[in-house]
């Protein structure tokens, strides 16, 4: 599991000393966001704003945001919505969100980047999304090494399948497809 291999990566970095920063994926990234990998507190926004992420949300595994249904706490304001997660703040541009309507519902734009956008992201609707600079919370040197385990996680969690995953096990994708 991911947050076990997380583990061993950072008692031995305990023991050994910090390498190099590696070049992390935006899919590792997400792996940090699923399972929430950085302080529960004093989490801020780019604009200064405390949050607290009390849910991350269902990985989405198809077309539109990577993470559907969060619950975040914005100055203790509960809001629940999809999450938006990018190596850097242009990817919010790049990959054409400002003008996709699919992205109307996200409620935190989460990057690794750990300076405030020059611009910030928009909703096609013209709502600014706040932005969260998760690498000044995490310590990436602590992922080194595990790009190859990270991008076959969280397919096979049970909390990643979904609530119909239950159903289909039980009774086959046959019976339900049928049904």
């Amino acid at each position: 599991m991911f947050a076990e291999t997380y583990g061993l990566v950072r008692s031995r970095i305990a023991r050994e000393g910090t390498p190099a920063r590696p070049q992390v994926s935006e899919h590792v990234l997400q792996c940090i966001w699923y399972d929430k990998l950085f302080p529960d507190t004093d989490l801020r926004t780019d604009e200064g704003m405390p949050i607290r992420i009390v849910s991350p949300g269902r990985w989405n595994r198809s077309e539109g945001p990577d993470f559907k249904g969060a619950e975040v706490a914005f100055n203790g304001v509960s809001r629940t919505g999809d999450v938006e997660i990018h190596l850097a703040h242009a990817g919010w541009k790049q990959h054409g969100h400002d003008i996709d309507g699919r992205y109307d519902n996200v409620i935190l734009h989460v990057v690794f980047d750990m300076v405030s956008p020059r611009e910030a992201p928009y909703t096609s609707q013209g709502r600014r999304v706040p932005v969260l600079l998760l690498g000044n919370y995490i310590d990436l040197d602590l992922m080194a090494g595990d790009d190859e385990q990270a991008n076959v996680y969280p397919q096979d969690l049970p909390a990643a399948q979904g609530q119909c995953a239950v159903f289909v096990a039980e009774f086959g994708p046959d019976r339900i497809g049928a049904l």
